[in-house]
Order: structure tokens, then sequence, then C-alpha cells
């Protein structure tokens, strides 16, 4: 299931463990350059926005979710600037649906490789 708001709960483990995404080269993505922690929260907020016009999504959600990507941008900068990059540009560019709040890609195959980059940084299963 792609969820945006189970991977980005699952990014702020950045925040609590910053060793979440290995270290070097290994984090799947972070290749050892920093990332602009700017650049990646506007990129999330994109996604936010896009999550917010599904169907049965609720705008209140929006502003939970674009102070997700405050807390996280910094840590998925530091980390996996490219992964998270390209998880949060795929994930703006495709339909959403919501279920009690939560958004779920309508398309169950869409950015099933940038998912997978950004489960590999954030522990998330």
């Amino acid at each position: 299931m792609t969820s945006g708001w189970r991977l980005l709960l699952a990014a702020c483990t950045l925040l609590a463990a910053p060793s979440a995404c290995g270290d070097g080269d290994d984090d799947g993505g972070g290749g050892g350059k920093k990332g602009d922690p700017e650049a990646l929260k506007q990129a999330c907020y994109g996604m936010c926005l896009q999550q917010e016009k599904g169907q049965d999504c609720l705008t209140d959600m929006t502003p939970i979710c674009k102070q997700g990507c405050d807390l996280v941008a910094p840590g998925l900068a530091e980390k996996c600037p490219e992964a998270a990059l390209a998880y949060y540009d795929c994930n703006d560019g495709i339909d959403f649906l919501c279920f009690l709040g939560a958004p779920t890609a309508k398309d169950q195959t869409a950015c099933e490789a940038e998912n997978a980059a950004m489960n590999a940084c954030t522990g998330a299963k």
C-alpha cells in the first residue's frame, strides 16, 4: 500500500534515530551527498497538496502533513536526499483516495521504485 502518511511518519524516526537510514552509501539513495532541506520541504508540501485533492481526502489534514514535512526534511536531506526528492516528486503526480483521512495511491503500482527507496531509507515496511 502506498501511503504518504505511513512513510512520512516512518521518516520521523530519522529525528529520533539519526542512523535509521544507515551510514555511507548503503542507505538507499544517500550517496554521501547532503541535500537541501528547503527543497525537500517544498517537494513534500507538493505531495501534501496532491493528497488533499484525493477522493474522500480532508483538507484539514494538509497542515498536519506539512508539519510532518517540516520535521523530516532536515533528516532526509542528511541521509537520503535523492530518494526523498524522487519519492515526493512521484507522489505529487499521482491520484489518491483517502480512508479515515489516510491517503493511499489509487494505482497501487504507482511510484513503486520511489516507495522502495524511501522505505529503505526510513526503515518502513
